[in-house]
């Protein structure tokens, strides 16, 4: 694959954050109302021992063959992968994957607790023979940046998935929909289309894969294996813990807990990771403009992931009447240090592609070793009898010193000042909008909770806007510049073009992965 011209890396960034965007948008409208209807009729210990399956699965997947074919993108625009040879490392890793799934789901059921979840784990591992082409399609989409497709064959799949889910669960299958849906079914649309439609055919179907080829992708899947086999005992610490400890009907709750920020901010936020990071190694070579870029991109993820918390502390209760209604009124207590865990995990992503996307392995690595050995003390206060609400503060906790950490490793590759970009606007408008919304709360007992929630989202986010502008004018105008659209919300804030532009670039012979994007259309 030749290098791109700077008007073709444009529009492929620009067409990648649309499609991506427009996919987020339908997933979070239909993803919201599967749940509606579901948390309505599924009891918490179903959520509980889905979770509990996705936890062992993140476990399991953290030598998966998606941190493997994570090579294929740090490649130069220069070099083509062999992809038939990516097949065959992706085909029996994921065998693999799925015999030791099998292996846990019979241990499962030599142990009463874990009982319930040797079934889950039995069909969970089907998915796991089914993700070995589906990675491999997905990373040559993403190689390719062909959103487009990719996009598309993940609506199909979240529509086909979430029928069935539907339908299991009012039926009364509980968790197994759970598991069929979120587990299997999602990656059969991929596989469909990349051996019947694209007719992807390699060299040898069942081949076993060349070790010395795949040398280079071996270390480097061995490197982020490592890391993600940390971060998952890390994320997936409420998995193995809870049941045990406080039940699946708490790890239930907390995981619906978790799930209002993750199906909102959290969305968002992978989107843009997902988008923008294939770009990020192609300008490694370049630390000044690097630097840019990767502040751009936290800059982008803080202006994000802390007002929502902040929205969150505030109206939580609310928004959970409205997806998941009365009988989820015990998730609230944790609602909190959910967002807050979620916002540390994405904090943590973010920085994590700044590093990796500067081949800083090492890096990565260590953090995720820290990040492990701070979820020790979670483990120990939920063995000894804590609460769920201490076990999800102590979890918060955590997260937010691994969040800090990761930020302060990746703080040489940004721009000088970054601090005051990325952090302080998001800070101080939170705080004055979430005033705001505090002094208003008065007027707005009584409403029906679906109303209120709509006048609280325009109210705290209309404030948090005018905050900003009055208080952050110029990096509001700098952020502004790169997002689609932003020049027409720029001059209804009656922020200055010049300042726009002057923020936005600081040097003028430069481009961005996020800035370019908004230029697109004029190409």
């Amino acid at each position: 694959m030749s290098a791109a011209p700077p008007s073709a890396t444009r529009s492929l960034v620009a067409r990648g954050i649309a499609w991506n965007g427009l996919f987020q948008v339908f997933t979070v409208i239909l993803g919201f109302a599967v749940t509606m209807k579901l948390t309505r009729h599924l009891a918490t210990a179903d959520y509980g021992e889905s979770g509990a399956v996705a936890g062992v699965l993140a476990l399991l997947g953290a030598f998966s063959a998606h941190t493997l074919l994570g090579r294929a993108l740090q490649l130069g625009p220069d070099e083509e992968p062999d992809w038939s040879l990516y097949w065959s490392a992706a085909l029996w890793l994921q065998a693999g994957q799925a015999l030791v799934c099998e292996a846990l789901a019979g241990a499962c059921w030599l142990l009463p607790v874990y009982r319930p979840l040797a079934p889950l784990l039995h069909l969970a591992g089907l998915g796991l023979l089914l993700e070995g082409p589906a990675q491999l399609a997905t990373v040559m989409l993403r190689r390719s940046m062909d959103y487009r497709r990719l996009r598309i064959l993940g609506a199909i799949a979240a529509v086909s998935s979430s029928a069935a889910t539907l339908a299991l669960g009012l039926a009364g299958h509980g968790a197994i929909a759970l598991v069929l849906g979120a587990n299997v079914l999602l990656a059969v649309p991929l596989v469909i289309d990349l051996l019947l439609v694209r007719r992807f055919r390699p060299a040898r179907w069942l081949a076993p894969p060349d070790r010395v080829a795949l040398r280079p992708a071996i270390a480097f899947g061995l490197q982020q294996g490592t890391g993600a086999m940390l971060w998952a005992a890390r994320t997936s610490v409420p998995a193995v813990v809870l049941p045990a400890a406080l039940g699946y009907g708490a790890l239930g709750l907390l995981g619906r807990a978790t799930g209002i920020y993750q199906s909102t901010a959290g969305r968002v936020v992978s989107v843009l990771l997902e988008t923008v990071y294939p770009l990020l190694p192609r300008y490694a070579r370049d630390r000044e403009r690097y630097a840019r870029h990767a502040t751009l991109l936290l800059q982008v993820v803080a202006w994000i992931a802390l007002p929502s918390v902040a929205f969150v502390a505030l109206e939580g209760p609310t928004v959970s009447r409205v997806l998941y209604g009365q009988r989820w009124v015990a998730a609230d207590p944790v609602l909190l240090p959910a967002a807050i865990l979620t916002m540390g995990v994405l904090a943590c992503a973010a920085c994590a592609s700044v590093l990796l996307a500067m081949d800083r392995l090492r890096t990565c690595l260590l953090l995720d070793v820290v990040g492990a050995a701070l979820a020790i003390p979670t483990v120990l206060l939920a063995l000894g009898g804590g609460s769920l609400g201490r076990y999800a503060w102590a979890l918060a906790a955590a997260h937010v010193v691994g969040a800090g950490l990761s930020l302060a490793a990746a703080a040489p590759l940004l721009a000088p000042g970054w601090a005051w970009r990325v952090l302080l606007p998001p800070v101080t408008g939170a705080l004055l909008a979430g005033g705001a919304l505090v002094l208003a709360r008065p007027q707005l007992d009584g409403l029906p909770v679906a109303v209120r929630l709509a006048v609280v989202v325009a109210l705290f986010c209309g404030s948090w806007l005018l905050a900003v502008r009055l208080l952050h004018g110029r990096a509001l105008a700098g952020l502004l510049a790169i997002v689609p659209g932003g020049a027409r919300l720029g001059r209804l804030l009656h922020l200055p073009a010049a300042s726009t532009s002057e923020d936005a670039t600081s040097a003028p012979a430069t481009s961005s992965p996020l800035r370019d994007q908004a230029k697109a259309p004029h190409d």
